[in-house]
């Protein structure tokens, strides 16, 4: 199980979903900074987040990449962690990662096919 987030960074995901819901539209989004990457343990594959619905402490909006296929949407943090663990993995938050572009930035940098955030890295 993944450490809780810090209340610094959940406040800034927070303060991105208020944002969204205020100045996003569903058919024209904000595209947001990303504040926290989880990696999984052992294997390639992590979670960019950039909000988190404040009624839901388990509720975010992301970048998924894992198994090659990145996705953009709504993910449970409970959900990641099942993920890991049928595989045996575990997660964990990257301490170092700042975000240097916008979540829809990393998202097509890792649809292309880039070598989009390694361990640690921040382009």
């Amino acid at each position: 199980m993944i450490e809780p987030l810090p209340p610094r960074l959940r406040a800034r995901l927070n303060a991105n979903y208020l944002l969204q819901m205020t100045l996003g539209r569903f058919d024209h989004l904000v595209d947001l900074y990303p504040f926290v990457r989880i990696s999984l343990t052992g294997a390639p594959g992590f979670w960019l987040l950039s909000e988190a619905d404040p009624g839901d402490p388990d509720f975010f909006f992301g970048l998924s990449a894992k198994n090659h296929r990145p996705q953009l949407g709504w993910l449970r943090l409970t959900g990641m962690e099942r993920y890991a663990q049928r595989r045996g993995l575990g997660l964990e938050r990257d301490l170092t990662f700042a975000p240097t572009m916008s979540l829809g930035a990393y998202f097509e940098q890792a649809r292309s096919g880039g070598q989009a955030l390694g361990p640690g890295q921040a382009r």
